[in-house]
C-alpha cells in the first residue's frame, strides 16, 4: 500500500469516530497513558474502536517503514517513537474535531518526511531531489489548505511562516503567502450581533450605512465600509465571532506541536518562536490596545511619505474599531501594476522599519504585505496595529551597536554587542569563523537571513524580542527579493544612524 493512500484511509476512519470520541473526551480528565484512557470508559464502543485503530495505525506506520527500507533499523525505537509522539499530541490537544483534523494533517506530513528520509538514501541524487520537491509541494498545499480551513491563529501562523523562509522550504513560503492578503470572510448574519453587543440595539443611530460584504477579511477580523450620520466614510473593523476562544485553544495546540517537533528543528527554538507568536496574536484581540498603538505610531511617525488611518473616537470598543476610510491598493497589487515605483517605495519601507527598530524602539510587529497599502499619491499606508514591538532605550542602543559592528566587521566588539543584546553564544570563535568567511558588503536584507543561518549553525540562542525583529526584517527581505530591488543596506543604515536625532519617517 502506498503511503499516501494509507494516510488518506487513516484520516477517513479517524473522522468517522472522532466526533463521538471527542464528546466523551470533553467530559473526561486528560489521561497520561493508553491504559488510563481505557479505564475511564471501556464500554464506549466508538472509543474502543478508535484506540484499536490508532494502535493499528502506529503498527502499520512501522510496517510501511520497514518495507520502504532495505537496511536494518532499530524497530523498537521507531515503534515506541510513533506511539509516544501520537499519544503526547492526543493528550495535550483540545479534543475537538478541529484539532483532530489538524493533528492528522500535521502527523501525516511528518510521517511522509520520515519515510522520505529513510528510503531516499537508496535513490540517486537526481531522483532524491525530484522526490523531495514533489513531497514539499504536496505537503505545502496540504498545510496551506489546513490553515485556510482552520482560520484564526492558523492564518496568523501561516502569515508568520510565509515570511520566514529560514524555517521552511521556499515552496511553503510561496503557498502560505496566498493567505497574507485575504482570509475567508464570515457571513453578515453572523457579524451583525457583534454590533448589537458592542454598540447596543440602536447601533444604526451611530452608523447610517454599512456594506454587508466586507472589503477585507483577515484571520481575526474583517473590515466593512460604512458611513457615519454626517456623511464621513469609515472602515469598520469587526472581530469575528468566537475567535478569541478559538485562538487560545489553537495557541495551546501550537505549543504542544512545537514541543513535539523541537527535537527535529536543529538550531531553531520552535517553542520560543511559538511563545512570541502567541503573545503577538493575543495582543490583537483587544482593540482598545490597537487604538492606543495607532495613536503612538501616528505621533511618532507622521511624514510626507506615510499615511495612517484616523481613529473615530466614538467607535473604539474591545471588539469593534472605526477608522476614517483611506483609499489605496494592497502593496503587491500596486507594485505589480507600477513596477517602476518598486525601488522608491520599498526603499522608503525599509528605511521606515530600520528607524522604527534601531532609533525609536517602537515597531510594527505584523508587517506582512497585506498590511501595506499605497495611495494614488504614492504614500504608504500602514494598517493593523494590533501587534507592535517595544524596545527600551538601552535595547535600542545595544541593537544599533550590534548592527554597526556587523557593518564594520568589527569582530573584537561584536562579542560584547551580542551579549548586551541578550544573545547566548556557546562558542564565539566558532561563530567568528563563519562570519569572517563572508563578503563585507550587504546585498539587501538577504544578508540578515545569512546571519540567522549562521546563528542557527553555531547554536546561538536569540533573545525573545529578536524573534519579532527578525520577522520584520525577513518579511522586508522577501519583498525586496520578489521585486528584485537591490539596496546598499550598509550605506542606508549608516545614513539613518547618523540621523539619530530625527525621529520622523
Amino acid at each position: 500500500m502506498k503511503i499516501d493512500q494509507w494516510l488518506k484511509d487513516s484520516q477517513k476512519w479517524m473522522s468517522e469516530v472522532s466526533e463521538k470520541a471527542n464528546q466523551w473526551m470533553d467530559q473526561a480528565l486528560t489521561p497520561k497513558t493508553w491504559e488510563r484512557f481505557r479505564v475511564f470508559d471501556s464500554s464506549n464502543e466508538s472509543l474502543t474502536e478508535y484506540w484499536k485503530k490508532t494502535e493499528g495505525w502506529i503498527a502499520e506506520a512501522w510496517s510501511q517503514l520497514k518495507e520502504q527500507t532495505t537496511e536494518t533499523i532499530d524497530g523498537k525505537k521507531w515503534n515506541r517513537f510513533f506511539q509516544d509522539a501520537w499519544e503526547d499530541l492526543l493528550e495535550s490537544s483540545a479534543q475537538t474535531t478541529r484539532n483532530s483534523r489538524a493533528l492528522q494533517t500535521i502527523f501525516s506530513i511528518w510521517v511522509r518526511y520520515q519515510f522520505h528520509e529513510q528510503y531516499s538514501r537508496f535513490l540517486s541524487a537526481e531522483e532524491k531531489t525530484k522526490r523531495k520537491e514533489e513531497l514539499d509541494e504536496q505537503c505545502a498545499n496540504e498545510l496551506t489548505e489546513l490553515c485556510k480551513l482552520q482560520g484564526g491563529a492558523w492564518v496568523k501562523a501561516a502569515q508568520f511562516l510565509s515570511c520566514r523562509s529560514d524555517l521552511l522550504p521556499e515552496v511553503y513560503a510561496t503557498k502560505l503567502m496566498t493567505l497574507q492578503d485575504q482570509a475567508p470572510s464570515v457571513a453578515w448574519e453572523q457579524m451583525e450581533p457583534l454590533l448589537v453587543e458592542q454598540l447596543g440595539e440602536q447601533w444604526r443611530q451611530r452608523i447610517a450605512f454599512i456594506e454587508e460584504q466586507p472589503i477585507a477579511s483577515a484571520s481575526i477580523a474583517q473590515v466593512h465600509k460604512a458611513t457615519l450620520p454626517h456623511g464621513v466614510e469609515i472602515a469598520l473593523k469587526l472581530q469575528k465571532p468566537e475567535v478569541s476562544t478559538q485562538i487560545h485553544a489553537d495557541l495551546q495546540f501550537f505549543s504542544t506541536v512545537a514541543s513535539w517537533l523541537q527535537g527535529y528543528a536543529e538550531g531553531i527554538d520552535l517553542e520560543q518562536i511559538m511563545k512570541e507568536l502567541g503573545k503577538s496574536i493575543v495582543q490583537e484581540l483587544d482593540y482598545y490596545h490597537e487604538s492606543a498603538n495607532l495613536t503612538q505610531f501616528e505621533s511618532h511617525y507622521r511624514s510626507e511619505h506615510w499615511e495612517f488611518p484616523l481613529l473615530v473616537k466614538e467607535l473604539i470598543f474591545p471588539k469593534l474599531l472605526g477608522m476614517h476610510f483611506v483609499q489605496g491598493e494592497p502593496i503587491r497589487e500596486y507594485l505589480n501594476q507600477h513596477p517602476a515605483t518598486a525601488t522608491v517605495i520599498l526603499t522608503e519601507l525599509v528605511r521606515s522599519f530600520l528607524k522604527q527598530i534601531f532609533l525609536v524602539g517602537l515597531f510594527h510587529a505584523d508587517p506582512h504585505p497585506g498590511n501595506f497599502f499605497v495611495t494614488a499619491q504614492h504614500k504608504i499606508v500602514l494598517l493593523d496595529f494590533g501587534a507592535i514591538g517595544k524596545l527600551s532605550a538601552d535595547e535600542v542602543t545595544h541593537y544599533r551597536q550590534l548592527v554597526m559592528m556587523l557593518i564594520l566587521n568589527n569582530m573584537d566588539e561584536l562579542s560584547v554587542a551580542l551579549q548586551k543584546c541578550g544573545f547566548t553564544v556557546p562558542d564565539f570563535e566558532h561563530l567568528r569563523s563563519f562570519l569572517e568567511k563572508t563578503p563585507q558588503e550587504w546585498q539587501g536584507l538577504s544578508r540578515f537571513q545569512y546571519y540567522l543561518e549562521v546563528m542557527k549553525q553555531t547554536k546561538v540562542r536569540i533573545p525573545d524580542q529578536f524573534v519579532l525583529i527578525s520577522r520584520v526584517l525577513i518579511t522586508l527581505s522577501g519583498l525586496l527579493k520578489w521585486y528584485q530591488v537591490s539596496l546598499d543596506l550598509q550605506e542606508l543604515a549608516m545614513q539613518i544612524f547618523l540621523e539619530n536625532q530625527e525621529f520622523t519617517l
